[in-house]
């Protein structure tokens, strides 16, 4: 099986979102109230994705099993990870981490200042985060419907 993580094409994109929202609709969407669910279906609409990523704001990375998109990590100035998502069958195997990792790698050499890599967990995903070496920066917090723990970790 062919592995790879790469930058995902504006040509991709649609594909891209697609796999944010069946993985999302498939974990984490329970957590959040039905306000929540809309909040995240509209900053993941194309349109606004396209207009981001076109902006410098947002950077994409797709992880790839032979040719097939299965992982989706996005990255928003300086260093916040806005997405990160991994079909259910590929979790478990390391595409989550790989994914950050290269987006991590790819930040640095863009902007060699930065210290700390930061993301707003669901709940679903703590332990995740955790595991690679998050810690929490505060409490859980419910935002516009949505739950998450502020994370942070080193640059490193």
């Amino acid at each position: 099986m062919k592995k790879e993580i790469k930058p995902i094409p504006s040509s991709e994109l649609m594909d891209a979102m697609d796999l944010v929202w069946t993985v999302f609709s498939d974990t984490a969407a329970k957590d959040c109230t039905d306000e929540g669910k809309e909040e995240f279906w509209q900053s993941t609409d194309f349109e606004h994705m396209l207009q981001r990523t076109g902006d410098g704001d947002y950077r994409i990375w797709g992880a790839y099993a032979d040719d097939e998109l299965i992982g989706v990590c996005v990255l928003r100035e300086p260093c916040h990870v806005d997405m990160l998502f991994v079909e259910v069958e590929a979790q478990k195997k390391g595409v989550g981490s790989s994914l950050l990792k290269r987006a991590i790698m790819d930040a640095r050499r863009a902007d060699e200042t930065f210290t700390r890599v930061t993301v707003n967990a669901f709940p679903s995903a703590v332990g995740f985060f955790e595991k690679i070496g998050f810690k929490a920066m505060g409490e859980k917090r419910v935002e516009d419907g949505i739950p998450y723990t502020p994370m942070e970790a080193k640059g490193e």
